[in-house]
């Protein structure tokens, strides 16, 4: 309990030249815990998109987020913040004063490897990294090309429609396939120098993208419902429970 209590309440700090505070820290957990687009993304391929992108949608984040609570907390009661590492400091419990002199290696605010350190077995967390870094590759390798397919199908921008084809009973966007890989392979070639600028100009913007980016989403539909905008196919339900949709367009007409 002596680490816990010793762990709670916030201690933000300068790191890599910028002074965090509670909103820089929770724009890099936001992305983490929500995937609001992820069903989306994937509509095409759902057979009931307006049950099953809510239900999922609210469901993963819950998962998530209890997922990450639960590591915050075991993290937190097994690990200080400050720790020099030297196994003769625990005897007096002077682990932590490394912190005044900055010599500390160790602990949540220094070390990377914490998880590791407080997981049962060690090297399944490197599998789950791993795992999670491709099933994110792979998401974003499969959900850009069938949105860019629906922009390209809408003809929204002039020259593109040779996207627009798909192939097979799905419709799979194998063109965007093919340009969303060689743009993605593109990045990797330009090598180290483009991967360090990455991690260091576009990373930091990035993470706080999903916050901007989730109002927009989630009050667009509703403002799309409340002004009657053509063509938005609004279900209803009659006293029997079966869903009848009435189209705005013919209101229009």
């Amino acid at each position: 309990m002596t680490v816990l209590r010793s762990n709670v309440g916030p201690d933000y700090r300068m790191f890599e030249g910028v002074e965090h505070n509670f909103f820089s820290v929770f724009s890099i957990f936001f992305p983490a815990a929500t995937g609001i687009l992820a069903g989306a993304n994937i509509s095409g391929d759902l057979k009931d998109p307006q049950k099953s992108i809510p239900k999922g949608t609210l469901l993963a984040i819950l998962l998530t987020t209890i997922s990450y609570v639960l590591i915050a907390l075991i993290a937190g009661w097994t690990v200080l913040r400050d720790a020099s590492g030297d196994l003769a400091d625990v005897g007096n419990w002077t682990m932590d004063q490394c912190r005044h002199n900055g010599t500390c290696q160790y602990g949540l605010h220094h070390s990377n490897d914490v998880i590791r350190l407080v997981s049962a077995f060690g090297p399944l967390i490197y599998g789950g990294c791993f795992a999670a870094t491709l099933s994110s590759a792979l998401a974003s390798l499969v959900s850009a090309p069938k949105v860019f397919q629906a922009l390209c199908e809408d003809k929204l921008y002039p020259y593109l429609e040779f996207f627009a084809k798909g192939y097979g009973a799905n419709n799979e966007p194998v063109r965007g396939y093919a340009l969303t890989f060689v743009i993605a392979v593109s990045f990797i070639l330009m090598g180290e120098g483009c991967a360090q600028w990455v991690i260091d100009e576009v990373q930091p913007s990035q993470s706080g993208i999903p916050p901007e980016m989730s109002g927009p989403v989630v009050t667009g539909p509703i403002g799309i419902a409340a002004g009657a905008a053509p063509n938005i196919g609004i279900p209803f339900y009659d006293r029997r429970g079966t869903q009848i949709y009435y189209d705005h367009a013919e209101q229009l007409q």
